[in-house]
């Protein structure tokens, strides 16, 4: 299960890999024929992970439908304070680290006079 999800995480990345592309010599057809292969890439992409949330919600209500009343309401528990702790929690923490972080880093301190001098 492991190395599937993985592997399907990288495929979606390799289809949503984009650079900065500067082609102002280009003539217009290179230039319609790279914004082609990139709508394609996207089209993939989007196709590939509806396909593949279809599969997770599928097998995921396959799941809940043959395990016991309990496991279910454990596995509901365990899922939302996963999503509380990923959407909630933790940016909340990390927004106050740094803010905390940008509050003791002023201007006047130290490191900022050897960093300017550096450049």
């Amino acid at each position: 299960s492991f190395l599937a999800s993985t592997f399907i995480g990288v495929l979606l990345g390799l289809l949503h890999r984009r650079r900065f592309v500067y082609c102002s010599q280009w003539p217009p057809a290179w230039r319609e024929q790279l914004l082609r292969r990139w709508q394609l890439q996207d089209r993939v992409l989007l196709l590939l992970s509806i396909a593949y949330l279809g599969f997770c919600m599928t097998y995921v209500g396959l799941f809940l439908a043959t395990v016991s009343e309990r496991d279910h309401d454990a596995f509901l528990t365990a899922a939302g304070v996963v999503m509380l702790k990923s959407w909630v929690v933790v940016p909340i923490c990390l927004a106050c680290m740094l803010a905390c972080l940008s509050s003791v880093m002023t201007k006047q301190h130290l490191w900022f006079a050897e960093i300017e001098e550096g450049l």
